[in-house]
């Protein structure tokens, strides 16, 4: 029993010690657009249905990320970003100390003690979370994964546990409909196993399921399906979502396999997304075909949806660790060396972890301690341009009658320009890829070629024709020796430069 309790302590506190790692200055470029979104929200007590950050103000466009859009501005209004950055910290801190109970409830479930297992998953979660160590929403994903699949353990039956589902998934559904979308999709796993150990003959005899009776298992269900209709935008939320993808799968790397780790494979840890994918699906595979005692039907189907969405987007590479999870009493208990294997294992993703967000992030372990003080990294945000900006006279800009400025940029820089100017300016990109796949191949054309001089034209082009009032990018705007007819360079600063018509 002591063992039990100071191993659950030792667990708990590499949790905390794990989210400490989510305190770093605020990188990502997501926030700063949602920061604005919920501002406008704020402001007109609404949910925006047209694009109120882009250029076509005509343009469909659904927050299904509104819940957290606000919330967000309501912490940066009350005390800037640190109370931002902090709620993401507690929020990861949450969730990993979820997935370590979701791991201790599946080893009690097959009377397994110890917890090696549990240090092992735990430490290749991170790891596989590795690259989303991020302030932005997506952060709640994990969470309210972890929350649900405990509560999905046994299916909840009695009144009160159906409202708590309820509730949980209400509040996802709110905070960022996408994921509460895809975990609905993977939840059908419930009904399916009941209907499937009823239908099948011999299932019953080698699979078990948490509910068996279709009809309960389809209720619960049920209520996640009520928890997301009843959420004010989730629907046209998710059906936002879909229509975007065709012109942000272009560029937005999150978006293509976990493969495309391959490709990049810059860091250790990029090895270990890539090659988890298809070390997990083995493992689900290999339970499938007789690894072990047959199991939870409902889990193994759950965890098959797990395994397979990294196949969709390297940024799902983490459910690796959540399917293992579910699979952990069908999983051979180590002993000898295979606890010697696993310890190892755990120390080596761990060790790697640190030293990716420490050292490969920035330069040491000092470096990375001495910019823990700063909510945010300005290296990769043009602050000083920003600045430079407000002397346009962008502060009274959609104030008495004067229009906004509309800002050609790439999505990198989009967001914080709004952030920073919003609504005295708006942007033709910015982190939600929400444009056609047309704006998609010019924003990808400028990314790849404005450093390449024949194609200063075509650049000057896409500017002309963006409608823009100013072009704000890193340096080169326009490839080296080439001289705009339309343009003139208002200012610039080492990251990049400012030019007006």
């Amino acid at each position: 029993m002591a063992g039990g309790r100071l191993g659950l302590a030792l667990l708990l506190l590499a949790a905390g010690l794990l989210a400490l790692f989510a305190f770093q200055p605020i990188w990502d470029i997501d926030l700063f657009w949602h920061l604005a979104a919920g501002l406008w929200m704020l402001t007109h007590l609404a949910w925006p249905s047209t694009d109120i950050l882009g250029f076509d103000p005509a343009r469909t466009w659904v927050s299904f990320q509104w819940g957290y859009e606000v919330l967000v501005a309501l912490l940066d209004r009350w005390g800037g970003l640190g109370p931002v950055r902090l709620l993401h910290v507690v929020v990861s801190a949450g969730a990993f100390l979820l997935f370590v109970l979701l791991v201790r409830a599946r080893q009690r479930e097959a009377g397994q003690g110890g917890a090696l297992w549990a240090w092992f998953l735990l430490a290749l979660l991170f790891a596989l979370w590795a690259d989303r160590v991020r302030v932005r929403p997506h952060v709640f994903n994990l969470f309210f994964e972890a929350a649900l699949l405990l509560q999905l353990l046994r299916v909840p039956r009695s009144p009160l546990a159906l409202l708590g589902l309820f509730l949980t998934m209400f509040a996802w559904a709110n905070l960022h409909a996408g994921g509460a979308f895809i975990f609905l999709v993977l939840a059908l796993a419930l009904p399916a196993a009941a209907v499937l150990l009823r239908l099948v003959p011999g299932a019953a005899a080698r699979w078990t399921a948490a509910e068996q009776l279709p009809l309960r298992a389809l209720g619960a269900w049920g209520v996640l399906a009520l928890a997301c209709l009843a959420s004010p935008c989730w629907v046209g939320g998710v059906l936002q979502a879909s229509n975007m993808l065709e012109g942000s799968e272009l560029i937005i790397n999150e978006w293509l396999p976990f493969w495309s780790y391959f490709s990049i494979a810059s860091h250790p840890l990029h090895l270990v997304s890539a090659l988890g994918p298809l070390l997990t699906l083995g493992v689900v595979l290999w339970r499938l075909v007789g690894g072990g005692r047959g199991g939870r039907l409902d889990l193994w189907l759950l965890a098959l949806g797990l395994a397979l969405l990294p196949f969709r987007s390297n940024r799902f590479v983490y459910c690796d660790a959540l399917a293992l999870a579910l699979l952990l009493p069908g999983l051979p208990r180590p002993s000898g060396w295979g606890r010697g294997a696993l310890g190892v294992g755990a120390a080596a993703l761990l060790a790697l972890t640190f030293q990716y967000h420490t050292v490969a992030q920035f330069g040491s372990v000092t470096g990375w301690a001495g910019s823990l003080p700063r909510d945010l990294d300005q290296r990769r945000f043009p602050v000083e341009l920003a600045d430079r900006l407000e002397g346009l006279g962008l502060s009274t800009a959609n104030q008495e009658g004067i229009s906004p400025k509309k800002i050609f940029c790439l999505p990198n820089w989009g967001g914080y320009l709004l952030y920073r100017a919003f609504p005295a300016v708006l942007v033709f990109s910015d982190g939600r890829g929400n444009f056609d796949l047309d704006t998609a191949t010019r924003l990808q054309f400028v990314y790849d070629y404005r450093h390449v001089p024949e194609y200063g034209p075509t650049i000057e082009k896409i500017y002309n024709e963006s409608g823009a009032d100013l072009v704000v990018l890193q340096h080169p705007v326009f490839p080296q020796g080439y001289q705009p007819k339309a343009w003139q360079l208002l200012f610039e600063d080492p990251k990049g430069a400012v030019w007006g018509r």
